[in-house]
Parts: structure tokens; sequence; C-alpha cells
């Protein structure tokens, strides 16, 4: 496989290749590039080359393109996002052979340049919706067409948002006021696997030079699963799985959680969530914790906060492994960051989505690491 990485202004235009040949992990140069994506979380890009490039090329808001072509398929954007560069370093080895490093973030970088900025108790901030509208409603909300403070919009000539499909589960919330609307859409996203139905988002690029908001139900990339139209099956036994480990870890769980709201003392108002069969497990199963919720006073609100924290302390199974590439496993090809599949080791098997993937490319060769998690 190879990469091609070009250096782009803030608007997507085409500035330069970032290496003489614009490929980076050639075996014969210097170069390497380490890429990672985790599902509604911002990836991070560093690209080494050798020798120096201009200042204005790698200024703020100029961004890395790269394209990845596999041994069998057609180069391809990069988990279909550009990378903001945000770090340059440059480096002296010991042979005096001079490098340049580049750190970049993808495009859900965006999603924390707005929080929410609006009062409690307005159209803006208390919502009851599918879970993957409301999603876009915040979007479009503080950094899109329908800011009140159009200061705060994007151009519509480089971004939009993805229209209406209502494939979440409806959920209420209460938000103001927040310094992070990636978070905002992070705990949107736990909310709506909490009622049933897994939904991604991402900051995609949908052309050279525009942005779109997108959310993704049931899986960030293809569903492969074992009776889909795309099977994949990994497990050591079809040779395309190393490095396994299956977790089960209870340090951390909870299955009794109060959320506390607004008020004084007596005062305070609660919201509770309560998981009877783990909390009833045993005589000492109990185990609670408490979530801070002040910014509501809506019981429904801090019922689903309490909800919220009742899934993030569950106990954590996952599985952990490394995939191996084969002729029926190449990445881009057969399998991708975001795909559901089937995971079959240590006598289980089991549906998983890979929903983080690590990749370095150095002298020619790639190394992928691949999260695989059944939660």
């Amino acid at each position: 496989m190879r990469y091609s990485v070009y250096i782009a202004d803030p608007f997507g235009n085409f500035l330069a290749p970032l290496s003489q040949s614009g490929f980076v992990g050639d075996p014969n140069a210097a170069s390497s590039i380490k890429w990672s994506r985790a599902t509604n979380d911002i990836g991070v890009a560093v690209v080494t080359i050798a020798g120096t490039l201009a200042p204005e090329l790698v200024t703020i808001d100029n961004q890395l393109y790269i394209y990845r072509k596999p041994l069998n398929g057609a180069p391809q954007l990069l988990t279909g996002t550009s990378w903001f560069i945000r770090r340059y370093r440059l480096l002296l080895d010991d042979n005096g052979q001079q490098y340049t490093e580049i750190t970049a973030l993808s495009g859900s970088y965006l999603l924390t340049s707005r929080g929410i900025a609006y009062y409690a108790d307005t159209a803006q901030t208390n919502k009851t919706a599918a879970a993957d509208n409301m999603m876009k409603e915040v979007v479009r909300e503080n950094l899109g067409s329908s800011a009140t403070d159009t200061t705060r919009r994007l151009s519509p000539t480089i971004f939009s948002v993805q229209a209406d499909s209502s494939r979440g589960p409806t959920i209420e919330r209460r938000f103001a006021w927040r310094s992070n609307m990636l978070t905002v859409l992070q705990e949107l996203a736990d909310a709506s696997r909490i009622a049933g139905t897994y939904i991604a988002f991402d900051m995609v690029r949908d052309s050279q030079t525009t942005w779109q908001f997108q959310t993704f139900a049931g899986q960030r990339g293809t569903d492969r699963r074992i009776g889909s139209s795309l099977p994949l099956m990994l497990g050591p036994e079809y040779g395309n799985l190393t490095r396994v480990e299956y977790t089960v870890d209870w340090v951390d769980h909870a299955n009794s959680i109060y959320s506390l709201g607004q008020g004084e003392g007596a005062g305070r108002i609660f919201g509770t969530a309560v998981d009877t069969v783990r909390a009833g497990a045993s005589p000492v199963a109990r185990r609670e914790a408490m979530v801070e919720a002040r910014n509501t006073d809506d019981s429904g609100a801090l019922t689903a906060a309490a909800q919220a924290a009742l899934r993030d302390r569950r106990p954590r199974t996952t599985w952990r492994g490394r995939i191996v590439t084969t002729p029926n496993t190449q990445y881009d090809v057969d399998w991708a960051w975001g795909d559901f599949v089937t995971v079959q080791a240590f006598g289980q098997t089991l549906d998983a989505r890979i929903d983080a993937v690590s990749v370095t490319m150095e002298n020619g060769v790639e190394d992928i690491d691949a999260w695989i998690r059944s939660d």
C-alpha cells in the first residue's frame, strides 16, 4: 500500500505534496505516518518527512489530505476527513539529518470550536427528538445556519449538516452554556445507546472543499456481521486476528446512580437509575455513584443523566486484537475503521464494532492495531 499526503489551505485548496514524491512510507524515504481514529472522537495524525517546509505551508488551519491506496484498491481519502495542522516540530538526528514532524487533528476537531451558547429553557437547550436529529440540531444551532448569532456560523459554502433521518430513539435532554459541543454530542450518542440504538457521528469531507456533519446508525462504517451482505469473521482460527484480549472489568463499576440537579440542602432535586439485576447479584453487590447535573431541574433530564452515568459505569466487556492483513482482510478493501464484524475467540462468538484503529507506516511497512469493542 502507499500513502500520499498533500497540504491544503483552510478552504481545501491543495498547495503542495508533503514530500517531493507526494508519498510517505516509501521504503527509500526516511519518513513515516502515524494515525489513529476512535468513533465519536477526534483523530490524530503525525507525519514526519525529511527536510523542512516553507513556514506558510504549516500555518494554523491549513490541513493535511491523506490518501491511502491498498494493494488491490483505489486511493481513498483516509477515514473520509482532512486533518487540521495544530503543531509542527523541526528535528535533528545524530547524523545531522533534519526532519519536520507535523501533528494534525481530524475534522471532528471542528466540533470543539463551539460551545452551547444559549440560555436554559430555550428551544436550543430544552429538546425532545430522535437522538440523531437532536445531534444535527445542536450542530446547526451552534456551528451552522441556525445559529442565532450569525458570527458563529460557518459559511454554507464550506459546511452543511446532513438531512434529518430519525434513525435514533426519541430522547429528552437539557443543556445550556456548555463549553464544548463535542462533549454534548458524545453524551447524546451515549443516551442513544442506552435507549437501544447505536448512533455515531463525524465531520466528513463530502467534497475536497466542503464539510458535512453526518450521523450513522448501527455502526460508523459497514455492517460485516455474519448474516449481512458483506460478512467478515475474525478470529485466530481464521489467521486474521492475533494478540487477542478478552476482558471483563468490574473495577470502576456502579449499579445505582444519583444525578444531582438544582437546589440546596433538602431542596435539592435528584434523579436515580438502578440496574436491579447487577445491584442484586450478591449481598454486597450494590455500588452507588453520584453525578452532578446542576444545569437542570427537570425530572426527565435528571433521570436521563443518571441512566447515562449508569451505562458509563457498567462492567466493561471488551475485545482487543490486532487484525492481520491477509488476502481476505485488507484494510479499506475487506474491513475498515467503524465496521461491525463478528469475532470468534476463547470459545465465544460475539458481534463487535471496530471502534478504534491505530496505524503506523514506517520504512515501507504498515502496522495496524484495531480495538474491537462488544458491549
